[in-house]
């Protein structure tokens, strides 16, 4: 499997569609064997490994974001388990309190309309999707914020998807978050 396999999708349905590409049958059981193996090697090896970083743009837009008042959650399709993990590694899981995470849905489309219950179970606060931003990195994160009537921002990293992501016109899209003017967005 690929970048394009993998980059914007859910744990789960990463393992779902390597698993159907081998022609296995999913259970339950294999799915969770699965998934104790994955959360056993990245406890093991991801703290130690001197190979994963954070781009230290998103680490300042995130301090701009939480510096001016606004509340943040964290979508991801990682598995809650797995997120923490990584972003613990750079002290940043303290920073959210609250996500919507693979095991909540495999379908990126549905995490903003997730997020927005769940903001009322933590916050008891209201949002509608026209302020709320969906801040992301792939196609899927952009038709997760734009499917669900979210202002969107992406930060493109890989040349060969910026077309695709600016055909969807999201409200920002660039190569590094340095740029972006938070009064542009709320």
């Amino acid at each position: 499997m690929g970048y394009n396999d993998v980059a914007g999708y859910t744990d789960r349905s990463i393992v779902r569609n390597a698993l159907l590409k081998m022609n296995q049958t999913i259970t339950a059981a294999l799915l969770d064997r699965i998934f104790q193996y994955y959360f056993s090697l990245m406890k093991s090896e991801f703290m130690v490994s001197k190979d994963p970083f954070v781009y230290q743009d998103c680490v300042d837009f995130l301090d701009k974001v939480q510096n001016a008042g606004h509340a943040v959650c964290l979508l991801t399709g990682n598995m809650k388990a797995v997120a923490r993990i990584k972003l613990e590694k750079f002290d940043l899981w303290r920073r959210f309190d609250f996500g919507v995470f693979a095991e909540d849905t495999e379908d990126k489309l549905a995490m903003p309309r997730l997020a927005k219950k769940r903001a009322w179970e933590v916050w008891k606060e209201t949002f509608t999707e026209s302020h709320m931003v969906v801040v992301g990195d792939t196609v899927q994160d952009a038709e997760a914020g734009i499917g669900n009537g979210c202002k969107t921002v992406i930060v493109c990293r890989k040349r060969e998807k910026w077309d695709d992501i600016n055909k969807m016109d999201p409200e920002w899209l660039g190569h590094c978050m340095d740029t972006i003017d938070l009064a542009d967005l709320v």
